[in-house]
């Protein structure tokens, strides 16, 4: 139970049901992008160097069929390199600096979907919603909910975390990302039906 929780509850009062933001969200927020990059690489900066590599032993092959010493071969294969590589050079410039980008991307949007989606919590006392969304501390009698919605993504399906908005007659209040969201709107409901 976190402290913030804690030092909401009034005396005598327990709490029901307690729900923060994903961890399982987390994840996808980090793992996103580093998937992304890894399929970059490998589909754009990785085949010009197995096709270098590919062509090296083409020529090492070609070179001893026309009888070129080893002596001989270190200069000629050299040359041919150098050639292959002046023409890969462009290529694998391009490369880094959009593997460079994509990480720069990947790291600002790691930051605001941390920011956006982690730093929710709630919990349903025996006789109101208290929370915590962003920075806006909430504590809601049951009385004053008039609705409670729940939304999912289908990641958010696939992982069980979604959103939940609690309609109050002052406005809406949104907790993101938060675990098992079906199981907490079940419970927010029939607290509600036990005050109406």
């Amino acid at each position: 139970m976190s402290d913030y929780i804690n030092g909401q509850l009034k005396r005598d009062e327990k709490i029901v049901l307690q729900a923060s933001s994903s961890k399982r969200a987390l994840i996808v927020v980090w793992l996103f992008f580093p998937t992304l990059l890894l399929l970059y690489l490998a589909f754009t900066v990785a085949p010009p160097f197995f096709a270098l590599l590919k062509k090296g032993n083409a020529t090492k092959e070609l070179l001893n069929q026309a009888g070129v010493t080893d002596a001989d071969f270190g200069d000629q294969l050299s040359a041919v390199l150098n050639d292959t590589l002046g023409a890969l050079k462009p290529l694998f410039i391009f490369g880094c600096v959009m593997l460079g980008l994509l990480a720069f991307v990947w790291l600002c949007w790691v930051l605001v979907m941390t920011k956006r989606h982690f730093g929710y919590e709630l919990a349903l006392t025996d006789s109101r919603v208290i929370g915590r969304a962003k920075r806006e501390e909430i504590a809601v009698p049951y009385e004053k909910v008039k609705n409670v919605m729940g939304t999912r993504t289908w990641l958010g399906k696939l992982l069980d975390y979604g959103t939940i908005t609690i309609l109050t007659s002052h406005g809406s209040i949104e907790f993101k990302s938060i675990s098992k969201p079906e199981e907490v709107k079940r419970a927010i409901f029939a607290r509600i039906q036990n005050f109406t």
